[in-house]
């Protein structure tokens, strides 16, 4: 049993790297959770228990951590306004990129780049 168990979360371990290579190629036009499932060849379901598993978050929050992270270099090494932020990083909404960033990141963009 144990062997089966090791075998499957070598299995897991490589679906999430995958999941992560594709996350910075699909950058520019992220992908929604089912397509980058498909793009795996795997099911949604699966890809969630998969980052769960390996990192204890679904797969959108891995995916949000990305997009938070690239945001915050771009704030931090851009004079890019918010706005132009948000749409680099395929967010529609200005104002719900700023929500979103002030409830992941814990501060709202403006103060993230005034530091």
């Amino acid at each position: 049993m144990e062997i089966e168990g090791a075998l499957f979360c070598k299995w897991k371990i490589k679906d999430y790297q995958q999941f992560q290579e594709l996350i910075p190629q699909h950058a520019q036009h992220l992908l929604s959770i089912k397509k980058f499932a498909d793009t795996l060849g795997i099911t949604q379901t699966h890809l969630n228990r998969v980052c769960h598993t390996v990192t204890g978050k679904s797969a959108l929050n891995v995916v949000q951590d990305f997009t938070m992270n690239e945001a915050k270099k771009y704030l931090l090494n851009t004079s890019y306004s918010i706005a132009e932020v948000a749409y680099f990083l395929n967010f529609n909404d200005p104002a719900y990129f700023s929500r979103l960033f002030k409830k992941r990141v814990g501060v709202a963009p403006g103060e993230f780049r005034k530091g």
